[in-house]
């Protein structure tokens, strides 16, 4: 059930950040997720976890994707 609830989090960031060119963070997706059925079967602090775990990703990910497009310019 985590596998389904990370992944299927993982999917709406990844869309958002494809086609909207933003970054949801674990405060938008806690609430519209609370009522998904994956969510709902976990005990509350390990369905949160996993979207923090997420976010966190998300943030490293933007953070170094930042980081490669300063290093590509000085190359």
């Amino acid at each position: 059930m985590s596998k389904n609830l990370y992944n299927y989090s993982n999917y709406l960031v990844r869309q958002s950040f494809i086609f909207e060119n933003t970054n949801l963070s674990y405060y938008d997706l806690q609430k519209p997720l609370s009522t998904q059925g994956d969510y709902q079967e976990m005990p509350a602090k390990v369905s949160q976890q996993i979207l923090m775990v997420l976010d966190r990703n998300w943030k490293s990910f933007l953070a170094a994707n930042e980081v490669y497009k300063h290093q590509a310019i000085k190359v």
